[in-house]
């Protein structure tokens, strides 16, 4: 029988000591007393001779020893509950854990003793964090498309009467500079708008093959400007094909803007290196990140010798005007623009850095395939006008009042209404007239894309030129670029938007 207890006991000593998760009993006033294999790693102990007798609140991060305090008191007052916070091992590893107890049956008058488990949740949390940041990061994308795209319509009304106003004025009249200044102060707004747009990955992209090596070298020159000569520059370019489908305009945005947060980073010099490689993601990089897609990758990698951030600054860094800068010294748009680009283009970014150890952007950007969508075209020429008969459809009223107006000064018939659902009427009641449908995207009842889809069926042959605040991104997901229709993007000059009906009308 004594052998039996023995065995007994002897087994259940091997099932604690081999468990996978940590297994402690913690005396009343919270130090530790026992503790299993996976609890000794845990807290990054050699031996139990490093941990009997030690509080546990020692190995707890300090915002979180009240709570486990109170947790404690909990416990031994006949609860049963779980706590989640962070330790800190003898090595100075944070981890998050989850900690469950019960309070001890006590034998005799032993004093009370308390048996926890604790479940190592760190990559948890980590992955959580990710989420939430994701979904924040996307929050305010949309929130901020969505305002970009409302300006978009403002500012469309103010370049637009602008422009009626100065071509109706003499080139000696004074009154040409004020509506200059009007138009110098509408194209910074439009650039605002579009930087926006860029971080909520809605603004538009001319994209082509380009080599990845080949940006950095044409961005080189402007790099040097930028950065000082207290900062001593070099560039690490990949002996391979680093030919991704990409705006290369964009791309180099994102350089401008990464190179000149490191010169700002680094007052008194230091060094920049600017280097490509190809990386292959895969189910690693996944888990280590919590983002990215299986795939090979031309990455450029952007790293400086600088101040570098704290965690707290890292995971603000691609929200749109969050800076550490002082005021007027930077809008706080520049890793958000980047941020938008890098994901419209179906890539990542990432940022390592520490405080006083420098920061490295990395981007990823997808290899090439065969097929490269062809650049478009940019043509420069005088607006033409016409006797035609064109269809707007726009909910913006004063949108919609600017777009007539102009397109009847430069001799076209309109036909205007405020939604699809009035489109679609209007269309059937002068069908015979109608040589094009200039249509805004987004509209109330019916969009501008079903609105086409139900004309095109009573003409097939009916031309079409999409407006929209938004980009092509949106566009795709409505069917439009998917079609090869054509669109122009708001907040469009008279000149642009003239050029482009008569292009259509033309085709």
């Amino acid at each position: 029988m004594n052998e039996d207890n023995s065995t007994s006991e002897q087994r259940l000593r091997n099932i604690i000591e081999t468990a996978p998760e940590c297994l402690m009993i913690l005396a009343a006033n919270g130090s530790i007393q026992k503790m299993n294999a996976a609890g000794l790693a845990l807290l990054e102990a050699n031996s139990l001779d490093q941990v009997p007798d030690s509080p546990l609140y020692s190995f707890v991060v300090p915002e979180y020893r009240s709570a486990v305090h109170l947790y404690i008191d909990d416990i031994l007052g006949g609860n049963c509950d779980i706590l989640e916070f962070e330790l800190v091992g003898l090595k100075e590893t944070r981890r998050w854990v989850e900690m469950h107890s019960v309070l001890m049956k006590a034998e005799c008058d032993a004093p009370p003793a308390i048996l926890s488990i604790c479940r190592d949740i760190t990559e948890h949390k980590k992955s959580e964090a990710q989420r939430r940041h994701a979904q924040k990061m996307e929050a305010i994308g949309t929130l901020s498309g969505g305002i970009a795209h409302d300006f978009n319509n403002i500012l469309t009304a103010i370049i637009g009467y602008s422009n009626i106003l100065k071509l109706k004025l003499k080139p000696d009249d004074p009154i040409r500079i004020f509506v200059d200044q009007i138009l110098a102060s509408s194209e910074r707004a439009t650039g605002l708008t579009q930087s926006l747009l860029a971080f909520s990955r809605k603004t538009a992209l001319s994209l082509r093959s380009i080599k990845l090596n080949d940006t950095v070298k044409r961005a080189e020159k402007l790099i040097l400007q930028l950065i000082g000569e207290n900062i001593e520059f070099k560039t690490e370019l990949v002996n391979a094909d680093t030919t991704v489908v990409a705006d290369s305009g964009q791309i180099e945005q994102i350089l401008v803007n990464l190179t000149t947060n490191a010169r700002d980073a680094m007052p008194d010099g230091g060094s920049l290196l600017l280097s490509t490689e190809i990386k292959e993601i895969n189910n690693e990089f996944i888990r280590a990140y919590g983002y990215g897609k299986l795939g090979v990758y031309a990455a450029m990698n952007i790293a400086d010798t600088g101040t570098g951030m704290e965690k707290n600054t890292l995971d603000r860094i691609f929200e749109p005007f969050f800076t550490t800068k002082e005021i007027g010294k930077g809008t706080g748009l520049g890793l958000s623009i980047a941020y938008g680009i890098v994901k419209q283009h179906h890539g990542f970014i990432n940022c390592k850095s520490a405080p006083d150890k420098g920061t490295v952007f990395s981007i990823y950007l997808p290899l090439a395939n065969s097929s490269t969508p062809k650049p478009e075209s940019n043509d420069s020429g005088v607006p033409q006008g016409g006797t035609e008969t064109i269809l707007v459809a726009e909910d913006d009223l004063e949108v919609r009042k600017l777009v007539v107006t102009f397109l009847q000064d430069f001799g076209y018939t309109v036909v205007e209404s405020e939604d699809g659902e009035e489109a679609i009427q209007l269309f059937q009641q002068h069908k015979d007239k109608i040589r094009l449908l200039l249509f805004d995207v987004v509209m109330p009842k019916i969009n501008g894309k079903e609105a086409y889809d139900e004309i095109r069926g009573l003409s097939p042959g009916i031309k079409i030129l999409f407006m929209s605040g938004f980009s092509t991104s949106t566009m795709i997901n409505k069917s439009i670029e998917g079609e090869g229709l054509d669109f122009v993007l708001k907040p469009a000059s008279p000149e642009v938007l003239l050029k482009k009906v008569r292009e259509v009308l033309d085709k």
